[in-house]
C-alpha cells in the first residue's frame, strides 16, 4: 500500500524459483500483501518477507521461495513500489544518492591519506630507524659511497697530512661528545663542480669535500659543520627519511632487516643527499644538537654562524648540491637561531 493508502501494481518480468526462463507479470502491493499475477501463477508474500535490490536499474524484488520479479526501476509503479515499501528511506539508499556524501567520503578519504604519509609514516619511521643494527648502516654507507663515487665525486687532492689532521678534528669531536669512536669515520673526496659540502651517511661515514676543508677560515668552523653532521647520525635522520617513502621497508625492518632492505634503502641514499636534502624538521634538530655539542665542548656557536653567514655570502641563491648549507632552508632564521642559542 501506498502512503495514501491505494494499492501498488507494478508490470515486469517474472523468473520463477530454479528456471531461467521469463515470464510476463504484474505485482501488486495491497494492505501490506504483495501478489504476483503471471500465467498460470498467482502467489502471494508479506511485504517484509521479500528483498528488493538494484535502486537504479533494474528494479529486483527477491521472494522467499527463490523467485524474482524485474522491472524498470524509473517508471511511477516502480517509484510507488519503493515509497510503500519505504525502501527509499534507508540510510544506504539516501547515502548512494547523495552527491554531498560522495564529496565527503572523498574528502575524508584525502585526509586518512594525508595522515597516513605525513603523521603515521613518520612517527612509524623514527622508531624503524633506531632498531637498525649498527652493522647494516655501515653496509649502507659502503653502498652508497659507490654510488656517489660514480656519479659526483672524485679522490681528494688534498695532502695526506692536511687529511690526517681533518681526521683529528672529528676524532677529537667525537671524543669530547662521549660518541663511539668505532662508529665515525671521516672521507674526504673531491667535489667535482659541488663546492663546499659535507654529509653524514647512516653508519656514522661523514663525507666532506676537499672545497669544505679549503673554505672554512679555521678548525672551530669545520668542528660546527661536523656537529651539525653528527646530529643527523645520532639521531638516525638519514634512516628515517629514507623509510618515510617506503611503508614496506618499514615493515621489513621492524621485523629483522636483511640484505634486500638494505640495499634497497642504500639505493635511495644519493637522491636524499643530493637532492631532496633532509626535511625541515631534521635540519632543524641537526643545528639544535650542533649547538648543544659546541657548548658543551666549550666552543660556542659562533663559529657555526660565521661559516653559514660566510656560506650565504659565498654562494647566494646557490642550487641543491653547489654548497653544503643549499638544501638547508631557511639560512637566515637559522643563523639567527644559532647566534642566539640558549641551553
Amino acid at each position: 500500500m501506498d502512503p495514501r493508502g491505494a494499492p501498488v501494481t507494478l508490470a515486469g518480468t517474472w523468473f520463477a524459483t530454479g528456471s531461467a526462463k521469463n515470464h510476463t507479470a504484474t505485482l501488486t502491493l495491497d494492505g501490506g500483501v504483495l501478489t504476483l499475477y503471471a500465467k498460470d501463477t498467482v502467489a502471494t508474500f508479506t511485504a517484509g518477507d521479500v528483498h528488493v535490490t538494484g535502486l537504479d536499474d533494474p528494479l529486483t524484488v527477491d521472494f522467499p521461495d527463490g523467485g524474482s520479479f524485474v522491472a524498470t526501476a524509473g517508471d511511477a509503479g516502480a517509484r510507488a513500489l519503493l515509497a510503500a515499501l519505504r525502501v527509499g528511506d534507508s540510510p544506504v539508499a539516501r547515502l548512494e544518492k547523495s552527491w554531498r556524501t560522495v564529496l565527503i567520503a572523498a574528502a575524508c578519504t584525502m585526509a586518512l591519506t594525508a595522515l597516513f604519509f605525513f603523521v603515521i609514516l613518520p612517527a612509524a619511521a623514527k622508531p624503524a630507524a633506531m632498531i637498525v643494527p649498527q652493522k647494516w648502516a655501515r653496509i649502507i654507507d659502503e653502498q652508497t659511497l659507490v654510488l656517489l663515487d660514480r656519479a659526483a665525486f672524485g679522490e681528494s687532492t688534498l695532502a695526506a697530512d692536511r687529511r690526517q689532521e681533518l681526521e683529528g678534528v672529528l676524532a677529537g669531536l667525537v671524543d669530547q661528545l662521549g660518541l663511539d669512536a668505532d662508529r665515525y669515520r671521516l672521507l674526504m673526496r673531491h667535489g667535482r663542480m659541488m663546492g663546499p659540502n659535507a654529509f653524514a651517511l647512516p653508519g656514522g661515514t661523514i663525507v666532506v669535500t676537499d672545497q669544505m676543508a679549503d673554505f672554512v677560515d679555521d678548525d672551530d668552523q669545520l668542528r660546527a659543520v661536523l656537529a651539525h653532521e653528527i646530529g643527523h647520525v645520532e639521531e638516525r635522520h638519514g634512516l628515517q627519511q629514507l623509510l618515510r617513502g617506503s611503508t614496506l621497508a618499514i615493515m621489513l625492518v621492524m621485523v629483522g632487516p636483511d640484505a634486500g632492505t638494505i640495499s634497497h634503502l642504500a639505493s635511495g641514499m644519493p637522491a636524499v643527499l643530493m637532492e631532496k636534502g633532509y626535511s625541515r624538521n631534521f635540519e632543524r634538530a641537526a643545528d639544535i644538537y650542533a649547538c648543544r655539542s659546541l657548548v658543551r665542548a666549550g666552543e660556542g656557536t659562533e663559529a657555526y654562524a660565521r661559516i653559514m653567514e660566510k656560506l650565504m655570502e659565498a654562494y647566494p641563491g646557490a642550487p641543491a648540491g653547489t654548497a653544503w648549507f643549499s638544501t638547508h632552508p631557511d639560512s637566515h632564521e637559522r643563523v639567527a637561531m644559532i647566534r642566539g642559542y640558549k641551553p
